[in-house]
This record gives structure tokens, sequence and C-alpha cells, in this order.
């Protein structure tokens, strides 16, 4: 046990005393380095974004065979570095950890950073890889990857380097925080994979108030929390462009690859992980979406509160139902007898 929370403690400092260091950042899934040491010189670069990488509910311990047989092609695609977007595990333990680490992130060659889910939040999380949401510049471009399992609010200060003359802001989350209530894309969430679980934090004053300053910068939201139907979602309004994708295990699954040029211009390619032609990645928007998916509601007057409602007292309301069973069970020869004279 000492062995392993030293191990823990190790790769902690690594990430985080080497994260801000102005030559190299490494990534705590399979030790790999991403070289920032001259930012002055402009190239272009790519990277891979994979949401939702455990798959279904139904997965096991291991990553979907489907993520695992694109390692190679992956691999030949000259990346510079792979973001996660959360959810990497079905059960955050160690074996888990362990499993996605040795069958998958350590098989690629170059870096992997994660937004984490929350599957994967928990103290072992923690412990192994360190801080939940951290910041990096790379190539001229602001890269943040946000906890969205807690208040957006208490990680604004990673906005507080913002220049006035940024390029590219990308924000990595695990749920879609801008489909949020009133939201163009809020139907969006009510087709992901799980509509409750994300933060209601204001998307507005926690996080867009800290970009008015960067009013020249194109900014990019990628999220993770979809997948187990359709693996792709892009909109775009010029200045800002939101970006999902996630695995379900099914014939759809895909990733996208994210292509930058020297000149900061953004490119977005999805790629199938099952062989499946895809279409161009302006196909998969809001409309698609609403065609392909039923919304999930019961009541639409409802579906908000109902929703906030048991994941705010979910706890409770499982209290209350077994205190309900117990009361059944302890009385319930009084309700037998009572029917039985009655019918009599």
């Amino acid at each position: 046990m000492f062995l392993k929370i030293s191990r823990c403690i190790f790769l902690n400092s690594v990430l985080f005393v080497c994260l801000y260091s102005h030559a190299k950042i490494f990534s705590p899934f399979n030790n790999r380095d991403l070289n920032v040491s001259n930012e002055k010189i402009k190239k272009a670069y790519r990277f891979l974004l994979i949401g939702h990488a455990y798959g279904s509910p139904k997965s096991f311990i291991r990553p979907p065979q489907n993520l695992i047989n694109n390692i190679k092609k992956f691999n030949q695609l000259n990346l510079d570095f792979v973001v996660l977007l959360g959810d990497i595990v079905q059960k955050a333990n160690v074996e888990s950890f362990s499993s996605f680490e040795d069958e998958f992130a350590k098989k690629l060659n170059v870096p992997v950073f994660n937004a984490v889910g929350n599957h994967d939040y928990n103290e072992v999380y923690k412990l192994r890889y360190g801080k939940s949401f951290y910041s990096f510049k790379f190539n001229g471009d602001n890269f943040y990857f946000l906890n969205s399992n807690i208040n957006l609010s208490s990680q604004v200060n990673l906005f507080k380097n913002l220049k006035r003359n940024n390029r590219n802001i990308f924000i990595f989350t695990h749920h879609l925080i801008w489909t949020y209530d009133g939201s163009p894309y809020e139907a969006l969430r009510w087709r992901s994979n799980n509509p409750w679980h994300w933060p209601r934090s204001n998307f507005y004053n926690d996080i867009i108030v800290n970009f008015n300053k960067s009013a020249n910068s194109k900014i990019i939201f990628a999220a993770g929390d979809i997948g187990f139907r359709f693996s792709t979602f892009f909109e775009t309004t010029g200045k800002v462009d939101y970006v999902a994708s996630g695995i379900g295990r099914n014939k759809n699954d895909a990733v996208i690859l994210v292509d930058v040029d020297k000149n900061g211009e953004i490119s977005y390619t999805p790629i199938s992980l099952t062989g499946k032609t895809l279409q161009s990645i302006k196909t998969y928007d809001l409309r698609f979406w609403e065609s392909k998916i039923r919304e999930k509601k019961i009541i639409p007057s409802l579906k908000k509160k109902t929703y906030y409602f048991i994941q705010s007292y979910k706890y409770l309301l499982f209290f209350c139902y077994l205190i309900l069973i117990s009361l059944c069970f302890y009385y319930r020869k009084f309700f037998f007898s009572f029917s039985f004279r009655k019918k009599r």
C-alpha cells in the first residue's frame, strides 16, 4: 500500500511540477511529454478528441475493443497529443485505471490528457492523477481542462492569465455545460447520455464572462457525455465552436481529429472506429440529433424539475423508500388480517 501511495504521489508531482514548466508538459496517463519550449514559432498541429472512452454501461474493466483495435491507426496520424473527454472507466478503481493505461494510453506514442468525467472522479482518481482541472499553452493556443463534476466557479482562476491577443481557446469538459437551460443547444442535453449529471453552474457568469477581453479569439467548447446512439456533434457560430464526441460500443462509434494550421484555422474530421463511412462533421448538427434521437422526457413542462429534484434529493428519496418498505413489512400482518376480515 505504501508503494502504491508513493507511486501516485510521484505521478502527481510529475504532472504538476512539469505541467507549468516552460519546456515540457507530462501526461500522468502514459508519462509522455508535450514540447512547448518555443511558443514564438507557430506551426500546424493536430490532436484527437475521445469522449466516454469506457463505452456502454455494460462495459467490463477493459477499454472497448473497437478503441483498442484503432491504436495502430491513431499512432499513424502524426498526432501531437490526445484529449480524453471524461468517463475513461466505468468504475473508478485502481484495477480499471491500470487496465486503461496498460491497454490503451501507454500504447499511444503521444501524451494523453483528460477532462475528468463523473465515472472517473473520486479519491482514487485524485490520488492517482492529481489535480482535476488545469491548463497549459501550446503552440500559441490556450487549453483548459475543467472538472464539470464540481462547481465551475471554483475553477475560474485558470483564466486569469488570458491575454487580449489569444489565438484559439479550447475548453474541455466531460458534461455539455453549454447546453444550459435556455441555451440554443439545450435540446442536445436531453439527448445526451445523462442530462441530469451536470452542475447547475451559471455558464455565462462562470465561463463566458472570462473571455470578454479576448474578443478576437476563437473559442472551442468540447465535451464527451454522448455516444449511446451517435458519437459526433458539431455546431458553430463562427466565433465559437461546439463539439462533442463519445463512444457507446456500437456501430456509430467515432472520434474526432482536430487539425490546426500554422495560421490557427481549425478543421474537424470524424473518424469511425468500426469502419463505417462518415459524413462531414457539419452533418452532425442539432437538426441531425433532433431527427435521430427522441428527447428524454415524459411531460415537457416537468422534465427539468423532475430531473433536478431526483438528482438533488436522491439519497433522501432512497432513505424514505427504505422506511416505507420497512413499515409495510412491519405492519404486513395488520394489513392482511384487515383485508381478510373485510372479505368475510
